[in-house]
């Protein structure tokens, strides 16, 4: 979605831009208390690991302001919190948050708060050893370390074939069973201060480089200069946090509107699917009419991270309608119909599309449109050429037995509903390798062997295996699995039937 600036959403009364409202919090009818605020900054924000990430960084000490510009990127999208039986919603925008009772917050008058504010309500609930447990405020270095391990390991597998050996060479000694291993194995190396320097000349060598010749990377999504900055930052004295906390308890959670919102405002998944819902909503059709559009054009598919980008977070869309998970909340399932007036409702209001980027777009439409046929067979998708190229990154089509994921348009990988996992390219960015690995790999838990044959994970090892032989011995059985892939670079394993290495 987009980052709103708080003083343009319907909050022009309570703007804190105004110089009555500059650094104080807004109070309402029915204010948010500050205890209640904590609670959204201990348990909100929808990264994956916003404590350890928070910790680790307000150690550095750095001024007010770098600090709040750092939540902006931990604190995400919004957030729906049932504290003490009261239900609240915040948003996080482009100046702080909003935080108001309900199921929205983001186009309602509710209680603003800053991001330098919040960074000093995190200070304090730090200071007061009551923001994280204790075994997180002792794991967030260890935890720095290993995500800027994963940065550089994933950025030196997309070096290009040709530099992969030249550029990064202090990386070139990092081993490991698997990508687990060689993780945890840079991560101590870059608690050696002679390391990191050698390591932060070989990167600046890189980056020179990369400036006159961005073919050395397959892929460039990387923030290559924030990289820099992690292993310059990884030499700041740090402050030591305590905790008296064994332990956050969990809290119940709910799926706000705003998530929903941002989920359909990025239209059906597909190319130009936005533009063709908002075309055919805006001439006349009813309400049935408009359902069964919906249904066609989105056909049936899903994807992860679909609410506020948070990892727990997923959508499924299908015959039924659109049905959305999140963490611990409650699973909520739309009808067709109910997707439609929700889109009627958002153009209404001039929300779902931004009018003028429409018009200017408009005249930009190649032949690249999806045909009717193509868009009618989406349940039955079974090849690459046959999917038209999506506005997201990353999507899943599911098929009868199995899920397909794609990565800017092109098939990479499928997942059985067995676990099964067939990899169709490898050249695709690791972010992604690792969570389909991952998610095959929980599949695979309670398969037995003999069922999968092929197309086996094991933990830590990022390659499929077949069995290529199978033995009994003293009554237990013993697999001899194959690479099917890195079989040039990977030896046979040896597993028993509960998948554990055993040579």
């Amino acid at each position: 979605g987009d980052n709103p600036n708080l003083k343009n959403e319907e909050v022009e009364s309570t703007s804190f831009l105004s110089a009555k409202n500059q650094g104080e919090q807004i109070s309402f009818s029915n204010p948010i208390s500050q205890r209640e605020i904590d609670t959204f900054l201990i348990h909100g924000g929808n990264h994956e690991d916003g404590r350890l990430a928070v910790i680790a960084e307000f150690s550095k000490g750095k001024s007010l302001e770098e600090q709040a510009n750092f939540l902006k990127e931990i604190y995400r999208g919004a957030n729906g919190l049932e504290i003490e039986g009261r239900k609240i919603s915040a948003w996080f925008g482009k100046e702080g948050a909003i935080f108001k009772d309900g199921d929205g917050a983001r186009y309602r008058k509710g209680q603003i708060v800053s991001w330098k504010h919040l960074a000093n309500n995190i200070n304090d609930l730090l200071n007061r050893g009551e923001f994280a447990s204790n075994v997180e405020v002792i794991e967030s270095a260890t935890y720095e370390r290993e995500k800027i391990a994963e940065k550089l390991l994933y950025l030196k597998r997309d070096l290009s074939d040709e530099t992969k050996d030249r550029y990064l060479a202090i990386l070139n000694d990092i081993k490991g069973r698997g990508f687990p291993d060689e993780k945890e194995n840079l991560g101590k190396k870059l608690e050696d201060k002679n390391f990191i320097n050698k390591l932060r000349k070989e990167y600046e060598v890189f980056l020179e480089e990369y400036k006159i010749n961005p073919d050395i990377l397959r892929f460039h999504h990387y923030k290559l200069s924030r990289i820099y900055n992690d292993i310059n930052d990884l030499e700041i004295e740090r402050k030591l946090y305590r905790s008296n906390l064994k332990d956050i308890a969990p809290i119940q959670s709910f799926i706000t509107q705003d998530e929903i919102d941002e989920s359909l405002k990025r239209g059906s998944g597909f190319s130009d699917g936005k533009k063709r819902i908002y075309e055919f909503f805006t001439e006349k059709h009813d309400l049935k009419e408009q359902a069964d559009f919906l249904k066609n054009e989105y056909g049936v598919g899903g994807s992860s991270h679909a609410l506020s980008a948070a990892r727990e977070s997923g959508e499924w869309h299908d015959a039924k309608g659109i049905k959305y998970n999140k963490g611990n909340a409650k699973e909520i399932l739309l009808s067709w119909s109910n997707v439609a007036r929700r889109i009627n409702d958002l153009i209404k209001k001039n929300r779902y599309i931004d009018e003028e980027s429409f018009e200017e777009n408009r005249e930009k439409k190649t032949d690249q449109e999806i045909n009717k046929t193509e868009k009618e067979s989406q349940e039955y998708i079974n090849y690459q050429d046959d999917l038209p190229p999506t506005d997201n990154d990353v999507y899943i089509e599911r098929t009868n037995n199995s899920s397909i994921y794609y990565y800017q348009g092109q098939s990479v990988a499928s997942i059985g509903d067995d676990g099964k996992l067939i990899i169709y390219d490898e050249f695709i960015p690791n972010f992604l390798k690792e969570e389909i690995y991952s998610i095959a790999f929980e599949k695979q838990l309670d398969i037995p062997l003999d069922q999968l044959d092929d197309g086996i994970i094991l933990e830590g090892i990022h390659d499929t295996f077949y069995i290529k032989e199978k033995e009994e011995i003293e009554g237990r059985e013993y697999y001899l699995l194959e690479s099917q892939s890195r079989y040039d670079d990977i030896p046979n394993i040896i597993v028993n039937s509960n998948k554990e290495v055993i040579d």
